[in-house]
């Protein structure tokens, strides 16, 4: 009688653990679904917004593009950052893929910072999280705003 108790209590043990597993792959699976068209969706806005962006400076005269170079070059290495790097922060891309103009968002937040460079994915990784510390809040940024209300 007890080894049939136990028995019976690891059978229903272990389809708990396994419903458990399966729910937690299923979240995970959904997560980087989530995850995956949220990276999409901005790849898509990033690349649009670069493609109207260089036909417009092919439009300017040769002065006016060279008084744009670093603008061009910023936009440039950004725009090929988000299409060749595979570990982006979620928190960027979810933020970023909700703009319709994020290089655009970008370019003006890399005019605000001094002393800001982009001249390796290390110096771009350190930008994003620069405006991501600046723009997306966290929760200690909302319990402070609850406390100040």
């Amino acid at each position: 009688m007890m080894a049939a108790l136990l028995s019976y209590m690891y059978m229903e043990g272990k389809h708990l653990i396994d419903d458990v597993i399966t729910r937690i792959r299923e979240s995970y699976r959904i997560k980087l679904l989530e995850k995956g068209l949220r990276e999409e969706r901005l790849i898509r806005r990033l690349s649009d917004e670069y493609e109207d962006f260089r036909e417009d400076e092919l439009g300017k005269a040769k002065e006016e593009i060279f008084d744009d170079a670093s603008k061009i070059n910023f936009y440039f290495e950004l725009y090929n950052y988000f299409l060749e790097y595979d570990l982006l922060d979620d928190d960027i891309t979810k933020f970023l893929s909700d703009m319709d103009y994020p290089l655009c968002f970008l370019w003006d937040e890399y005019l605000r910072m001094d002393g800001c460079t982009i001249g390796s994915w290390e110096d771009i990784d350190i930008f994003l999280m620069n405006v991501k510390d600046w723009n997306i809040p966290t929760i200690e940024d909302d319990e402070m705003e609850d406390e100040a209300i």
